[in-house]
């Protein structure tokens, strides 16, 4: 028996859909297979518009599961599946469009639905692709801007699980509730015309999802942001230190803002990094500025970091003394500290030991012992910078 499906994606009433007939053989029910073909619209008519393939995964009643990729064909209307060694009976079926040829990242529109194929029946169903926005956010979600400034506002669509979900410019708008009092473009961008309050509204016009930032026009400098203040403003660190700064955003009266979102950047990652939060590491010797950038208005503010090597006070080993037996092995440890004592990375050094014949040491501390000692011999680190060492004494015994 063979079961053949043909599957057709089209627009229909504003979404994609497939739809899939089906019928039966005889009752004895080897594996059969299933054909879907896609029939694909314009582009500019896709939904979403940005689908570039869309991915069907099929499972039988007996548990097996594949899926195979469609791709927007170079010229054409059609694309076809092929599925094969599936089993009669319950089909379930997995549509997700995407706007990448490899049908991979977060999909734009998604659908499931079963299909029971039986002998002597014929079975039809439609599957609509739903987009799979889940909501619109704006940002900044509020605005305070003085009359005859602009600002440009960010829109981005997430899924349920918080996503972001690509979409098409061509399906997107934006508006605003009153526009003598701000206007906005196609781009987000909102100019301030007259004192007075407005919504500004992102729409995805597949989805139907839209987000909204509330802007205030107003000639007031207060709630306005005018400069961003970095504190410290100067910062001594030494290599491996830490150290988060923090932003403030400031009216032009000095009165201090809401936090805000914004992104940290170093001039020199390579001497100085620093995360999402503004905390900085200190990473080789040198300088670096640290920049807080408004993402609303694009104002900065700014700190320095000057990175040192800690000078290195003292060298100890860890284990200070070790027992070994002929042929055993094991490595010694290094550690550097400065004067108030606090441990410091590893820096260059050489090992050595004060009688190789008996207990070897190579250039990572591993020491062996090769003859029973009479007196404890000493393996010492010393730091090729400062010249400081220290040394263990270790001692190896005769086979018991």
């Amino acid at each position: 028996m063979r079961v053949t499906v043909a599957a057709f994606l089209m627009l229909s009433c504003g979404v994609a859909s497939l739809s899939l007939s089906g019928c039966g053989g005889s009752s004895v029910a080897p594996a059969t297979g299933l054909e879907m073909r896609i029939q694909w619209p314009e582009i500019s008519r896709l939904v979403p518009a940005a689908t570039q393939s869309v991915r069907v995964v099929v499972k039988d009643a007996g548990g097996f599961q594949t899926f195979r990729v469609a791709n927007r064909p170079a010229s054409g209307s059609f694309s076809t599946l092929v599925f094969f060694g599936l089993q009669p009976g319950d089909l379930s079926v997995d549509a997700s469009a995407f706007p990448a040829a490899d049908a991979q990242g977060v999909a734009l529109a998604a659908s499931s639905t079963k299909v029971t194929v039986s002998s002597g029946n014929q079975t039809n169903l439609q599957l609509s692709l739903a987009s799979t926005v889940d909501r619109i956010e704006v940002s900044p979600a509020s605005l305070s801007i003085r009359p005859g400034s602009a600002q440009t506002l960010t829109g981005t669509a997430k899924d349920s699980a918080g996503n972001l979900v690509p979409l098409s410019t061509s399906k997107t708008r934006w508006s605003s509730s009153d526009a003598t009092v701000a206007s906005v473009d196609s781009a987000g961008k909102v100019t301030a015309l007259k004192e007075g309050s407005t919504n500004v509204t992102f729409t995805d016009t597949e989805s139907g999802k839209a987000g909204t930032s509330l802007v205030v026009v107003t000639s007031s400098a207060a709630g306005i942001v005018d400069r961003v203040e970095v504190t410290p403003t100067t910062n001594a660190l030494t290599v491996a230190q830490t150290k988060t700064l923090t932003a403030t955003l400031r009216d032009a009266s000095n009165g201090a803002l809401p936090a805000a979102p914004g992104t940290w950047s170093s001039s020199d990652a390579t001497v100085a990094s620093v995360d999402s939060s503004g905390k900085v590491t200190a990473l080789k010797n040198g300088a670096a500025t640290i920049t807080f950038t408004h993402t609303a208005t694009g104002k900065t503010g700014t700190a320095s970091v000057t990175v040192t090597t800690p000078t290195v006070n003292s060298v100890t080993i860890n284990p200070a003394t070790a027992s070994l037996t002929v042929n055993q092995e094991t490595t010694l440890q290094a550690i550097l500290k400065d004067s108030s004592g606090t441990i410091l990375p590893l820096e260059e050094g050489t090992w050595a030991s004060s009688n190789a014949a008996l207990v070897s040491v190579d250039a990572n501390g591993k020491i062996k012992g090769l003859g029973v000692t009479s007196s404890p011999v000493l393996i010492t680190f010393t730091h090729t910078a400062s010249g400081k060492s220290g040394s263990a004494s270790v001692t190896v015994l005769g086979t018991l």
